[in-house]
């Protein structure tokens, strides 16, 4: 489940399919659509179909809006649209949809913390697999919990969220990286898993305050320092 940028014009600011849960919206000539039956499935089976269509149609949702501006604006400036971050947006969309337009509240199911030992386990995942392409639904698997709870229950008990920690351990190998001289920044980029050199360089400069080129050129000159100290000593 992820949202997904479309061109065509929707015939109105907010619709709902009939029969199908996905719901479409248009802000400036973008439009986002989203699907969430799995949400429903996961939370509170019994509202499925249960939205309000009266009032949920033809409404001018401010919150929608900055969602599919914010959408449109880090996919022309990665390149795309991580899937991690899609498939998170797409819940957190669905969730908000659900909360706002269906007409009995649905109930939220508490979250408790992980233990140790599954925290691990998604540790180890994570760092095995940073190369690919990662998604919230596998590290709930392996915890054995729906994405819904994963979601609450990880940043409960690590107070990130899943998406923040796998960006982190992206960022921390990337660091790792750039600290060889054999390794470009390219070449980095596609071993911790960046959708695009772009998107790696805004996600990597937002945790250490400078991009990946300039890091690794600071890494590699105090490499250098460093073996003319010992050379002299």
């Amino acid at each position: 489940m992820r949202p997904s940028l479309c061109r065509k014009r929707p015939p109105r600011n907010g619709f709902l399919c009939s029969g199908t849960l996905q719901a479409t919206f248009e802000v400036e000539g973008r439009c986002l659509r989203v699907g969430f039956p799995a949400v429903l499935e996961e939370d509170q089976p019994s509202a499925t179909g249960s939205l309000d269509h009266a009032a949920f149609t033809n409404v001018s949702d401010e919150f929608l809006r900055a969602a599919v501006l914010e959408l449109a604006r880090l996919s022309n400036l990665d390149g795309g649209l991580d899937p991690f971050y899609c498939e998170v947006m797409s819940r957190s969309l669905a969730n908000y949809l659900l909360h706002r337009y269906v007409r009995k509240p649905l109930l939220e199911n508490g979250a408790s913390a992980l233990p140790r030992w599954k925290l691990r386990r998604i540790r180890d995942y994570v760092e095995a697999n940073l190369d690919r392409e990662l998604r919230m639904t596998d590290l709930a698997q392996i915890s054995g919990v729906t994405p819904s709870y994963f979601h609450r229950a990880f940043r409960m008990t690590t107070g990130q969220t899943p998406l923040a920690f796998v960006n982190e351990r992206r960022v921390h190998r990337a660091m790792e990286l750039l600290g060889k001289q054999d390794v470009s920044v390219s070449e980095a980029c596609v071993r911790v898993g960046f959708l695009s050199p772009a998107h790696f360089t805004r996600v990597f400069r937002n945790a250490t305050g400078m991009n990946p080129s300039r890091y690794r050129a600071t890494q590699l000159g105090a490499g250098l320092q460093a073996k003319e100290f010992a050379r002299e000593g």
